[in-house]
């Protein structure tokens, strides 16, 4: 039940990542974002976003039947 009604609001969604600052605490010189999540693949948590955004979208696509539908989205970083 929950699902199906969360399913009418798929083309409303957008995601937003907050990236603020480097990862030098933790021995990064780059933004976190492009830390590694696992040793073997080496995938960046940018990496793991975009696809889970891109799993959600194609969801989405299938549920509304809106094979345009973009979801964005948005990456907020600091200077």
């Amino acid at each position: 039940r929950f699902e199906e009604l969360g399913s009418n609001e798929f083309a409303k969604v957008s995601f937003i990542i907050v990236a603020g600052g480097l990862g030098e605490r933790l021995g990064y010189s780059c933004i976190k974002l492009g830390l590694p999540t696992e040793i073997i693949t080496e995938k960046t948590y940018l990496q793991l976003y975009c696809e889970n955004v891109q799993a959600f979208q194609s969801r989405a696509r299938s549920s509304t039947g809106n094979d345009g539908l973009i979801v964005p989205l948005i990456i907020m970083t600091s200077e």
